[in-house]
């Protein structure tokens, strides 16, 4: 599990290493996070040792590793099923959601690189968003201006993941 703040102040939460978890398998890749901030690091033999004495980080971790599977789920069909506008909102909306700021350290090649997408289809996608009012793009970052606006534009997966 990983903790860090956000550049607002607060705390954001996530966990990488699904694999420490009794009956998971080693990691298939490498895990990384695109926000500055804290985090604790604890070996497989750590986590593992801690579990069975905490069940409520036991249960925590369950929970959120259960959520997070039916993210990548969720991305997964919305690759298939949106454009890539839509899917560039829905991922300022959730990026905004987890450091719980307006003002978003991504850049064009960072969004591309999330979605699986041209970097020329992302930089198009933001001048639908800055000409409709939602954003603004900087060097390095993006702020939102119109929460609402943004959420107009996005597929309906930012709402079945932000549930």
């Amino acid at each position: 599990m990983t903790e860090g703040r956000s550049p607002g102040g607060d705390r954001t939460r996530g966990f990488s290493g699904r694999g420490s978890f009794p009956g998971g398998r080693e990691r298939a890749a490498a895990s990384g996070g695109r926000h500055w901030g804290d985090a604790i690091k604890l070996s497989r033999v750590e986590l593992q040792r801690i579990l069975p004495v905490s069940p409520q980080l036991a249960a925590s971790l369950r929970r959120y590793s259960s959520s997070y599977l039916a993210q990548i789920a969720t991305h997964g069909a919305c690759h298939a099923l949106h454009n890539v506008p839509q899917r560039v909102a829905c991922w300022l909306l959730m990026v905004g959601d987890r450091t719980n700021s307006d003002l978003l350290a991504l850049t064009h090649e960072s969004l591309s690189e999330l979605l699986g997408c041209r970097r020329s289809s992302v930089t198009e996608s933001l001048a639908l968003l800055v000409n409709a009012g939602a954003i603004r793009c900087g060097r390095g970052q993006i702020g939102v201006l119109d929460h609402e606006r943004l959420a107009q534009q996005a597929c309906e997966c930012y709402e079945a993941i932000s549930k």
